[in-house]
């Protein structure tokens, strides 16, 4: 397939939204994250964009893009992202090269990615096991996505890793528990809705990439996809949250996202929550679990993420470019 007979055509309504969701091109999520797309896509409008490349009027590869009014007001700028590039390689540079244009003719000054493509930052795809490289970004540099970023222009910037966890055998973390619950009067349930709060959402994204109260909405939203063996909320004696963990259901399932930024006892809740999760896993026989990706620079949760005895299974490259 030649790049002169590849057509780039955006989806403008809901008949073109299924065909970009129904195409099947490896793209490293679970059935469940898969399932959480399709339902909670946003529809096609100024700021989100599904680009399917076209052989004849077969869907060869795709795109997902947007931007966020809100992102990085304070320097002035716009950003762009992107997300589930995959299918042929052959299109990719095309793909790349039709989000760039789009983005400058409605004036952002970059684009970046991979980022989470429900715009949320909940999750990214990864690989399903330690033996396998899978995921777009996760493989090695002729995967085909990587290359064509590079051709495209676009420099590496930061790196994230996944981890993959055999569950222990027994729950070392229990008496700790058990004691700073009984000091601090923290207790742990299972997560529900009305749970997340804005001050933890916020401290989800220190660069302020989406607003407070879009994020815990996404974050609901990600709630019936969530395992309710392995998904928790840590309270303080008043019942506010101050901290929760998320779980996807899946085979393997995988912990998502685990908050405890910048709320009091932030070392006890985190303990906390982490003998629930591990109390958890061994009542249920879960034996293993795969953990988020995790940004290479964000020390306290690689140190919580090899506390658990996780081993690194990939690593991620996000990617930007200067579009203005």
């Amino acid at each position: 397939m030649s790049v002169s007979q590849i057509a780039i055509r955006a989806a403008r309504n809901k008949k073109d939204l299924g065909l970009f969701f129904a195409f099947s091109g490896p793209s490293g999520y679970t059935e469940g994250e898969a399932a959480y797309l399709r339902r909670f896509a946003p529809p096609p409008d100024k700021e989100h964009a599904y680009l399917l490349a076209f052989e004849g009027e077969k869907p060869m590869a795709r795109l997902y893009t947007w931007t966020q009014r809100v992102f990085s007001r304070a320097e002035g700028r716009r950003g762009s992202f992107f997300s589930l590039l995959d299918g042929k390689r052959e299109c990719f540079l095309p793909l790349l090269r039709a989000a760039e244009e789009l983005w400058r003719q409605r004036g952002c000054d970059f684009l970046t990615g991979p980022m989470a493509p429900d715009g949320s930052g909940l999750f990214l795809g990864q690989c399903q096991s330690a033996s396998e490289s899978g995921g777009p970004f996760a493989g090695p540099m002729d995967a085909g996505q990587t290359q064509a970023l590079l051709d495209a222009d676009f420099e590496a910037v930061q790196r994230w890793k996944a981890f993959s966890l055999s569950c222990p055998q027994e729950n070392r973390y229990a008496p700790y528990a058990q004691k700073l619950r009984a000091r601090l009067g923290l207790r742990v349930r299972p997560m529900g809705r009305g749970l997340f709060t804005y001050s933890l959402a916020r401290a989800a994204y220190e660069t302020a990439q989406f607003a407070p109260s879009q994020t815990a909405r996404q974050a609901e939203k990600l709630l019936s996809f969530c395992d309710p063996r392995l998904s928790f909320a840590a309270l303080d004696g008043r019942g506010r949250c101050l901290g929760y963990a998320l779980t996807l259901k899946g085979e393997r399932p995988r912990l998502v996202t685990f908050i405890t930024k910048d709320v009091p006892f932030r070392r006890a809740v985190t303990l906390c929550l982490t003998d629930a999760l591990c109390t958890a896993a061994l009542q249920n026989g879960v034996q293993s679990a795969l953990l988020g990706v995790i940004d290479a620079q964000n020390q306290p949760s690689l140190n919580l993420a090899r506390g658990l005895g996780a081993q690194e299974c990939c690593e991620y490259m996000r990617y930007y470019k200067k579009i203005t």
